[in-house]
């Protein structure tokens, strides 16, 4: 028996503090007593990462670490480091989408510009039933991805775009992220508890253009590049995540709360591929541009790893899973925190354990440490997350996987099938 195939169990280790939640937050024939749940009552406050990959996490460029507050953070709640980005042609508002609903993107174009009728069986409608007041923060213009229609059906019912934010610097798209996380933190103060609140942040998005005097990082030897210019973006989105967090705590919000912190999608393009191999390798060159029979899919695709991190003080014990998951599996898991049930989601309750597999538009599935892609009725390409290695293709590799990929298909279809009763 081949030890890749669908037939075989390659389970990943889950940490004993899972076993123990498993059985405190989901062992029940009946509804959840939310009394039972230590989080339940809690605000929500989930963060979003604007183009954050994981690979900088632990990082340190010239004796400087990237991400010195995620570092820390990761060691302080839930950190699941093999989170991978499903979005699809919606982009940044497909991941919204996916942590609000654990339903997945559509197959073309944005759900936010598509699929806006009706109430979603989201996280905010669901908290709204149980007495939570709801808000999203966001220092971009409002009607980007059709954000004031789409909301109402996600059950938000305040929404502060830049247009409610005192003017201040501009980062890229929008509000740099340290005075909109300082006005975010104040405006929080303002909310009835317990609410969710989503908190959109913008400086990680390309052209990662940070001026000097907010962030002094030097990303040498990759100074003038794209890849440096992202390090640089990253390194300032860090430390103001890491200003927000200590307000949060100042406040005493932070322990009222169970905080999520999520990235939303890569943010370096494929011409930067050849640096960012450079940079892991702890390469000192970092000048030589990438050429496309260097580039291993494979590869690219395990660097747009982003963060997922549950921190909830006095409640949730620290501790790293680095199964693969996927963003679809946040809400749900949010959910059965909270100590409610989200009926209609693809996604993976991660306090039972972690998914068999996540699932992309476009066909292609992780398992595991393998990336099966370019799957059609005949055959399938499967390739080593860890080396970037073709490992079966053609018939061979349709057969070894065909449980896993006719799985994938009836997830895709299931949520598709939710989506068109909000068209």
């Amino acid at each position: 028996m081949n030890k890749y195939s669908d037939n075989t169990s390659r389970a990943y280790p889950i940490r004993l503090f899972l076993l123990l939640l498993a059985i405190l937050f989901a062992l029940h024939s009946k509804p959840i007593d939310a009394a039972e749940i230590p989080l339940a009552g809690r605000n929500v406050i989930y963060i979003h990462l604007e183009s954050f990959q994981n690979f900088m996490i632990g990082q340190t460029l010239n004796g400087i670490p990237i991400t010195p507050n995620l570092n820390a953070f990761t060691q302080q709640g839930l950190w699941f480091s093999h989170c991978y980005p499903q979005t699809a042609g919606g982009n940044t508002s497909d991941a919204e989408f996916m942590v609000h609903t654990s339903l997945l993107p559509a197959s073309k174009g944005a759900v936010f510009n598509q699929f806006t009728s009706g109430s979603y069986h989201s996280i905010g409608n669901i908290l709204k039933k149980k007495g939570y007041n709801t808000a999203v923060f966001h220092g971009n213009t409002a009607n980007v991805w059709n954000r004031p229609v789409m909301y109402p059906a996600l059950g938000l019912d305040r929404f502060d775009s830049a247009a409610q934010y005192a003017p201040g610097l501009k980062i890229g798209l929008g509000l740099a992220d340290r005075p909109f996380y300082t006005e975010t933190a104040h405006q929080l103060l303002t909310l009835k508890e317990p609410f969710f609140a989503d908190v959109l942040s913008l400086s990680g998005h390309s052209p990662f253009t940070i001026p000097i005097s907010e962030d002094s990082f030097n990303p040498a030897p990759y100074t003038g590049t794209v890849f440096g210019d992202y390090l640089r973006a990253i390194h300032y989105a860090d430390g103001a995540l890491g200003l927000f967090i200590a307000e949060l705590r100042h406040s005493g919000l932070l322990e009222k709360s169970l905080a999520v912190i999520y990235g939303d999608h890569g943010g370096l393009p494929l011409s930067e591929y050849e640096r960012l191999e450079h940079f892991l390798n702890n390469s000192q060159s970092g000048q030589t541009k990438a050429s496309s029979n260097t580039i291993k899919p494979a590869l690219w695709r395990a660097r747009t790893q982003v963060p997922l991190l549950f921190l909830a003080h006095g409640a949730i014990m620290p501790a790293s899973v680095g199964a693969p998951v996927g963003q679809v599996d946040i809400a749900h898991t949010v959910a059965a925190m909270m100590g409610a049930e989200m009926p209609g989601s693809v996604g993976t309750n991660l306090m039972h354990g972690v998914p068999p597999f996540v699932a992309f538009r476009g066909g292609s599935i992780i398992k595991e440490d393998l990336w099966i892609t370019n799957v059609t009725d005949s055959g399938a390409e499967v390739y080593n997350l860890a080396n970037g290695d073709l490992v079966f293709s053609g018939k061979e590799g349709r057969l070894l996987f065909s449980g896993t990929i006719k799985r994938a298909i009836k997830m895709l279809e299931a949520s598709d099938k939710v989506l068109e009763q909000h068209r």
